[in-house]
């Protein structure tokens, strides 16, 4: 019968398979799949190894310094998630960022054309819902030139926010580089289920370490202790 640790293992070792399924798929983001992969997987070991610590009917949990070595196994993992999770979004960063700009290189979304000037004065002399309109026209046409320039335009003239333009941009590449779209989907797959394992180590040390859970542990303890010290020697109590 599994203990309640070991349902945190299973759980984790599912997602790590998903992750190892996301790896074998190939698209553009497998190196950082791969590195996340290789960053995550020690801390599914380090959670295994602490869930066999406890077999059912948990007799590590009855017996002081076994409870106080597990206790601390679960600390000492919690702590090793942290620098993994941070690895973890620096890769994913990477990840980004490489990806974007190989899809500005293709697209050539990322430098000025020779109309760039024209296509800016267009914008001056345009309300917010023209630039947007260009802008879908030149996504649906493919005009690159058009569109990277208004994207690149201060919002000041397009009256667009940062997160419109994004849109826009991440719409452009489902149509013309939709290998970016997939590999960048892939990758905030796999970095937020890696982050879901560093989250099951949180929850490991919320159930052994949390001050509440360890009193009612030794509280448990010292009470099993006494009823067996007055069953050996039951005329102390006389």
């Amino acid at each position: 019968m599994p203990n309640r640790i070991h349902t945190k293992y299973y759980a984790a070792k599912a997602v790590m398979e998903r992750i190892d399924a996301r790896y074998s798929a190939r698209n553009k983001s497998e190196n950082y799949v791969g590195r996340i992969a290789s960053a995550t997987r020690p801390l599914v070991g380090k959670l295994k190894a602490l869930a066999d610590q406890i077999d059912a009917p948990n007799p590590a949990l009855t017996d002081a310094g076994n409870f106080e070595k597990v206790a601390s196994n679960a600390e000492a993992l919690y702590r090793s998630a942290k620098p993994v999770l941070n690895t973890i979004n620096s890769i994913q960063t990477d990840g980004q960022r490489s990806l974007n700009a190989e899809a500005d290189t293709r697209l050539k979304l990322g430098t000025a054309g020779p109309h760039e000037n024209l296509i800016l004065q267009r914008v001056v002399n345009s309300s917010k819902s023209d630039v947007h309109t260009a802008m879908i026209d030149a996504m649906k046409s493919g005009d690159s030139e058009v569109f990277g320039a208004m994207l690149r335009a201060n919002p000041f003239l397009t009256g667009l926010t940062k997160e419109e333009t994004q849109r826009l941009r991440h719409d452009y590449l489902k149509l013309h580089a939709p290998d970016i779209v997939k590999g960048l989907e892939t990758l905030e797959e796999v970095a937020s289920a890696a982050r879901m394992i560093g989250d099951l180590t949180t929850e490991v040390k919320r159930y052994l370490v949390d001050p509440q859970r360890v009193a009612e542990i030794r509280a448990g303890i010292e009470a099993a202790n006494a009823a067996e010290k007055a069953f050996n020697n039951p005329q102390s109590e006389t």
